[in-house]
């Protein structure tokens, strides 16, 4: 797997040069006028294959990761009430006590203990068939950072090999990707209620048919394709 830094800056005479996105290969190379642009490897898992499974009455939105406030998992949560009645919701990562009462704290106000799951970390080598179970990968949170522009998070490219459809915010980079493969939604802002029109306006035809892009895609953004990049920046293919 590739180093999960987000870029390697190394001396004029470094054998290779990579980063994880394209958008910072383009800084890098106007930024330190490098006469060959940075190799591109993402950080993606290896292949797992994966079933396709066809929604069912209960659409299940899943976010896995870190639990803290800086993802703003309130704002999944606030949705909710917002979203239709087909929709519940799983978060799932390494417990953060302070934040998760707080979380806890919105739902038990917002009434929605019937449609907001919290369930702990899976063992990594599971990440993925357990994600399988879901419907939609969720990742959308404030673009406070220009960094974010460029953010390709782990669970972006976990979620595809899961065969989720992805609802993650509109930045850069994730939605180069989405435009590509057609497997997901781009949020333009951070509110419950920019989630809920987004998501209320699917189908689930259309979330089935991204479940299978996703599965398409996954195909090419795995290690197995991504290692060949690695080699061909060190000059070591």
């Amino acid at each position: 797997m590739p180093c999960r830094c987000h870029s390697a800056i190394l001396p004029p005479k470094a054998h290779g040069i990579t980063t994880v996105c394209d958008g910072i290969a383009d800084l890098l190379q106007r930024d330190y006028a490098l006469t060959e642009r940075p190799g591109v490897v993402r950080s993606v898992p290896f292949y797992e294959i994966c079933s396709f499974n066809i929604c069912s009455d209960k659409i299940k939105i899943l976010y896995h990761g870190i639990v803290d406030s800086s993802r703003r998992l309130e704002v999944l949560i606030r949705a909710v009430p917002l979203l239709d009645d087909r929709y519940v919701v799983e978060i799932r990562g390494p417990e953060n006590k302070k934040y998760i009462d707080i979380l806890k704290n919105i739902v038990s106000k917002l009434s929605i203990e019937d449609r907001v799951r919290f369930t702990p970390q899976v063992p990594f080598s599971k990440i993925i068939s357990e994600a399988n179970k879901a419907d939609i990968g969720y990742e959308v949170v404030d673009g406070f950072s220009p960094q974010h522009q460029f953010m390709l998070p782990n669970k972006f490219f976990e979620n595809t090999m899961a065969g989720l459809a992805l609802c993650v915010s509109n930045f850069r980079e994730m939605s180069r990707i989405i435009e590509k493969y057609h497997n997901g939604i781009g949020i333009e802002t951070c509110t419950p209620e920019a989630v809920a029109k987004a998501l209320n306006a699917l189908y689930r035809d259309q979330i089935n048919a991204m479940k299978k892009a996703s599965l398409a895609a996954a195909k090419d953004l795995c290690w197995e394709k991504e290692e060949q990049k690695m080699l061909v920046a060190y000059h070591m293919e």
